[in-house]
C-alpha cells in the first residue's frame, strides 16, 4: 500500500506542476526551493478511519522520503494538508473547496464519494488520484479528464 502512495505523489506532481508553476511560484524567486502542496481528502470518524489512518501514516512517510531525496524532485518540496470528508458528499465538496481555496494543486482521495468531487476537480483543471472510489461513472474520461484511482469499480470487481 506504500508504494502506491509513492506512486500517487509522483504522478501528482508530474500532473500539478504546470499549474504549480503558473499559479503559485514567484518569478522573483527562482533560485530558492517551491513549495507543492497535495491536498488528502478523507473521512475520519467513518468504518474505513482505520484505512485512512493507515493511508495518511502512508503519505507522510512518503511526502518525506521524496522531500529527502535531492534527485527526485529537485528545487521543489512536497507538503500536504489533510480535511476530514466525514464520509459524505457535502463535507468532501467542503473539505475539497477549502484546499483548492488554500491554492493545493492535487488532491488524493477522496475515501467514500468521488463523482461530484472529480467533476469539479475537471472543472479546476486540477488532478485527483481516488484511493477508494470504485464508483464507475468516473472512468468517464470526457466528464473526469483529470481523475484516476488506485481501486478498479465495483463492476470490475464482481461486486455489481
Amino acid at each position: 500500500m506504500e508504494v502506491m502512495f509513492y506512486l500517487t505523489i509522483l504522478v501528482l506532481c508530474l500532473l500539478g506542476l504546470n499549474h504549480a508553476q503558473i499559479s503559485n511560484i514567484d518569478p522573483s524567486s527562482q533560485n530558492e526551493t517551491q513549495v507543492i502542496t497535495l491536498g488528502f481528502l478523507a473521512p475520519d470518524k467513518t468504518k474505513v478511519a482505520r484505512l485512512v489512518r493507515f493511508n495518511g501514516g502512508a503519505m507522510t512517510v512518503a511526502v518525506r522520503d521524496v522531500n529527502n531525496n535531492p534527485d527526485m524532485l529537485p528545487g521543489y518540496r512536497l507538503q500536504f494538508r489533510w480535511l476530514d470528508t466525514y464520509g459524505n458528499e457535502e463535507g468532501s465538496i467542503r473539505a475539497l473547496s477549502d484546499q483548492w481555496r488554500d491554492g493545493i494543486v492535487a488532491f488524493i482521495g477522496p475515501g467514500l464519494t468521488c463523482t461530484t468531487e472529480a467533476k469539479v476537480a475537471a472543472a479546476w483543471n486540477l488532478p485527483m488520484i481516488s484511493y477508494f472510489c470504485k464508483e464507475p461513472a468516473v472512468s468517464d474520461k470526457e466528464t473526469y479528464r483529470t481523475f484516476a484511482r488506485t481501486v478498479p469499480t465495483t463492476e470490475k470487481r464482481g461486486g455489481g
